[in-house]
């Protein structure tokens, strides 16, 4: 059942400032709240409750004020152990607040997509976005044609948010580039566009690389004509592509492309892990292969997009699960964290929070 925020926080009286348990990213109904997550909730609301009647404020004004963030991290401080820096002060005093707040601030969004000029979708996540009341601003308004395409995609990310330097990215999903929702040409043109109309270095851009051969395609040539011709800032792996499924500790298959990439002088391998797409990819999204990959390519950086997260949405858990056990434990993300911690050696591997 689709129920809006607003509804919800209506009917609940749950009106944090901050989310209280995962939500979508536009493509997934979010998983049910933890209970860890529910006692978050309950301390914000608790203690916005007595800091509102302090200000002589209804608790709904207080929530919308910089004080009510503030007190929505305090309230996860308490629960999940002292993670932000933050104290009473900022929720009782709005100058507290600014004075705290930080100067300069650099905001990178290394996971930003759009698609290609020439495809009219896929629409159908704006208007489940809008339907579910998962974007507000979204209520009401029905997507037009170049929703998705590149002039939108600069409006929100630079010029409606406060993101100072971006990464263009995309998924290998398929085997012929010509079909890729975001091919790199595009990418590319994208980030050429905007860093020619700002003077300076606002964007990166992924190369989409697949090293696995077949007769009409060699990933050796290809990964020279991108970085040559396109100048890539860094690779985009999908070792879970249906179409062409491998592993990065593959010494006949991904070794020889990585080595290819240290001649070319990049060196930085963001890859998706997690979320497959079906059973049959599971064993090739699994973090399973980074220790080796870590440690045989020291030089290189390796950027685990969606932390290596196997669940996401609710409809992969059976009823009445969380998908975080009570131990904290969440599949394939604790395992990816729990090898960096084992392995202290392992400075070269980043887990990254797109859509977690």
């Amino acid at each position: 059942m689709w129920m809006k925020k607003n509804a919800r926080d209506r009917m609940t009286g749950a009106l944090s400032p901050v989310p209280t348990q995962i939500v979508s990213n536009e493509e997934f109904v979010p998983m049910r709240q933890t209970h860890d997550q529910r006692h978050v909730e309950y301390r914000v609301n608790q203690l916005a409750h007595g800091y509102a009647k302090k200000l002589g404020m209804s608790r709904r004004e207080f929530l919308r004020s910089s004080g009510g963030m503030a007190t929505a991290f305090i309230a996860m401080n308490e629960v999940f152990g002292t993670a932000f820096t933050v104290n009473v002060a900022e929720a009782m005093e709005a100058s507290a607040y600014s004075e705290r707040w930080p100067k300069n601030q650099f905001i990178f969004d290394a996971q930003t997509h759009h698609v290609r000029d020439s495809m009219p979708g896929p629409l159908m996540f704006r208007k489940i976005t809008s339907q579910a009341g998962l974007n507000p601003e979204l209520e009401g308004i029905d997507p037009g044609p170049d929703t998705l395409h590149r002039a939108n995609f600069l409006k929100e990310i630079f010029f409606d948010s406060d993101t100072v330097m971006a990464l263009m990215t995309g998924a290998t999903i398929g085997t012929n580039p010509d079909h890729f929702a975001l091919p790199s040409d595009e990418m590319v043109a994208t980030r050429n566009i905007f860093n020619e109309t700002a003077g300076s270095q606002r964007m990166l851009s992924h190369g989409l690389a697949n090293p696995v051969s077949r007769p009409d395609y060699h990933p050796l040539e290809d990964a020279e004509y991108q970085v040559r011709e396109y100048k890539i800032d860094g690779w985009k792996c999908y070792t879970g592509n249906p179409g062409a499924l491998w592993t990065l500790d593959d010494e006949e298959i991904a070794y020889p492309f990585f080595e290819k990439s240290r001649e070319l002088g990049i060196r930085n391998i963001s890859v998706h892990k997690g979320l497959p797409l079906g059973k049959r990819s599971e064993p090739y999204v699994h973090p399973a292969d980074i220790l080796k990959v870590a440690k045989d390519f020291p030089d290189f950086n390796f950027i685990i997009y969606h932390s290596a997260m196997k669940h996401m949405a609710a409809a992969e858990l059976k009823p009445g699960e969380s998908g975080i056990g009570d131990d904290g434990y969440i599949a394939w993300t604790t395992d990816l964290c729990n090898m960096r911690r084992e392995n202290p050696w392992t400075t070269n591997v980043y887990p990254e929070l797109g859509a977690v």
